[in-house]
């Protein structure tokens, strides 16, 4: 069993993939977007240059003990003073959108209570100017007259056992970990599956209210990794964190019988991209929808050499798989 699970995504690939190995964006229909996406903190550094003020991670990462050897974002990947070499690199790829995030501790260094600071104005602008250089398309756009849409993220939802009430769980699962930030913008209302459950605890929204809220998106933006089961808590005893009614009565794990449901730690289940956009379309559907994150997550293994980290097999499998899932979901 551990020789299995520690197997290269290479096998998962093979297991599910019908498209072979030169799967690339002539197989995609025209007008769809490959891109990336990066965080503000994750990769700027420069956490206090040029008029920057102190965000909420810059506080506390530097608080000893709060994150392991102490490690910071100060520096990072240097993007504030290599953004010019990172935007070459992305446009390399050949992508076509690129998502990234403001630091607005960059922009107004003591919040509502100071003036904007232009470095941080200069900084990103100079960042849009040479994407649209790139011919890059930003997504929330350069100019106003843009579109407006919200971030989930988002799981897909297996029932444990092939049971009713474990199927049940896993369509819970999915109202109350998305549905709950989703249905009232898209319908005005919470989901069917969270008012039974919660009933006059969950508050009610008024006619202006509604008017307001529903139909409000201009398109969903997803973040989905990975992949669990849900257990039925309505009827089977569960953990005292899991059988509460905020928690929609249900159990979440990545293990059935002690096999986990795809390669363990990151739980990794091409099919589940497939599910999960199809959930979205059918539920919300003429919406446009991003895939705002999707990826893999690597982590040092004592028997992995430099020449395999450099190679990022494991990661180049994961987007075979994880793409041929997505093609399949358009199909």
């Amino acid at each position: 069993m551990l020789i299995s699970l520690l197997c290269s995504l290479q096998s998962v690939v093979q297991s599910y993939n019908e498209v072979e190995d030169n799967i690339n964006s002539s197989h995609f229909p025209q007008g769809f977007l490959f891109g990336t996406s990066t965080s503000s903190y994750q990769i700027e550094g420069a956490y206090l240059e040029d008029g920057k003020g102190l965000n909420n991670w810059d506080v506390f990462t530097h608080i000893p003990g709060n994150i392991i050897n102490n490690e910071n974002g100060d520096t990072a990947d240097d993007h504030y003073h290599r953004y010019m070499e990172d935007i070459e690199l992305l446009s390399s790829l050949g992508v076509n959108a690129y998502r990234f995030s403001i630091s607005w501790a960059r922009i107004l260094p003591r919040g509502i209570y100071g003036e904007i600071n232009p470095n941080g104005i200069i900084f990103y602008n100079k960042i849009i100017d040479n994407l649209l250089l790139r011919g890059t398309l930003l997504l929330i756009q350069a100019k106003q007259g843009g579109t407006i849409g919200i971030i989930v993220s988002i799981l897909m939802y297996e029932p444990l056992e092939d049971e009713e009430w474990d199927r049940r769980a896993a369509s819970r699962a999915l109202a109350f970990h998305s549905g709950w930030a989703l249905d009232p913008l898209v319908f005005g209302e919470y989901p069917t599956e969270m008012r039974h459950i919660l009933g006059n605890q969950l508050p009610s929204f008024s006619d202006k209210e509604k008017s307001l809220i529903k139909g409000s998106l201009d398109f969903l933006g997803i973040n989905h990794y990975s992949t669990l089961y849900a257990k039925d808590c309505l009827s089977f005893a569960c953990s005292p964190e899991s059988d509460r009614p905020i928690s929609g009565f249900l159990e979440t794990t990545g293990m059935r019988d002690d096999i986990p449901i795809g390669i363990p730690n990151f739980f990794v289940v091409p099919m589940g991209l497939e599910k999960i956009v199809d959930h979205i379309s059918t539920k919300y559907p003429n919406m446009p929808l991003f895939i705002t994150e999707n990826g893999y997550s690597t982590t040092y293994k004592q028997n992995e050499t430099m020449f395999d980290l450099l190679q990022d097999l494991n990661r180049v499998e994961y987007h075979k798989a994880y793409l041929t899932a997505l093609l399949r979901a358009i199909k």
